[in-house]
């Protein structure tokens, strides 16, 4: 698995729409394992594949089937799955 990760204070600011999450932790699966998957912290805390994220952070995953996602806080979040090919 591959990241990248893309804090808050390194990028410019977009609302691209919401996710909400009650949940503690979830697993997301892609569809494609082709694809990628951009996921960004609109609201709270989480980690994400051992990446504390907070506010307005993000983080690209490549080469994985499954993320495992940890609510630190209330969070919402948006899921972004991206085709690489």
């Amino acid at each position: 698995m591959k990241t990248k990760l893309f804090l808050a204070d390194s990028r410019g600011y977009a609302d691209h729409g919401w996710l909400k999450s009650s949940h503690s932790s979830t697993t997301y699966t892609l569809k494609n394992a082709a694809n990628g998957l951009y996921l960004f912290v609109i609201e709270g805390e989480v980690m994400i594949e051992g990446e504390n994220l907070g506010r307005r952070d993000a983080i690209g995953i490549t080469d994985a089937n499954n993320v495992t996602l940890k609510a630190q806080s209330n969070a919402k979040l948006l899921a972004i799955e991206v085709p690489l090919n």
